[in-house]
């Protein structure tokens, strides 16, 4: 699936990482903003949408990760976020899913995995707006059906009539 110019927001303190994530990301037409600690990816945030955030787990000052995970889904619940990690152990995967995260990817796995990762995590997030925007017309047509299709509109307001409808 092509998504060009989704905006990406890669953070990463290691700028080889960071690297090795925004380049086949930029090459596959991607619109890639690099951050190379959490305040810097917090200033992004403040300023900017993006439509996914892969983040580094481990940072110098601990599981930093996660809290950019967090304020990702502060600023906009909607926003994807693949966690990636060097030493990810299953707990931490876990942990990032539960707080949200649409992935979790080793850095071991990152070359021949990235890329189909990204697709669906930005297919999927496509797919819920269209959800969403597929429900609010759903209910919007079933009140306007029932305000023009409804029994208020019929005629026949004798007793037996209304016995009738009761039963309806």
């Amino acid at each position: 699936m092509d998504f060009p110019m989704k905006k990406i927001l890669v953070v990463d303190d290691n700028n080889i990482n960071r690297k090795a994530v925004a380049i086949p990301l930029i090459k596959s037409n991607y619109k890639v903003k690099e951050a190379s600690s959490v305040e810097e990816a917090f200033n992004s945030l403040n300023k900017e949408r993006f439509d996914l955030i892969i983040s580094d787990l481990k940072m110098p000052s601990g599981k930093e990760g996660i809290e950019v995970l967090k304020k990702a889904k502060q600023v906009s619940p909607s926003t994807n976020v693949i966690i990636i990690s060097a030493f990810g152990s299953i707990d931490e995967a876990v942990e990032a899913m539960k707080e949200g995260a649409t992935d979790f990817l080793r850095k071991e796995n990152l070359r021949e995995e990235l890329l189909i990762r990204v697709e669906k995590a930005l297919e999927h997030q496509e797919l819920t707006k269209e959800n969403v925007l597929l429900t609010e017309q759903n209910r919007t047509l079933l009140e306007t059906m029932g305000k023009e299709y409804g029994f208020s509109n019929m005629i026949g307001k004798s007793q037996q009539m209304l016995e009738i409808f009761g039963l309806i």
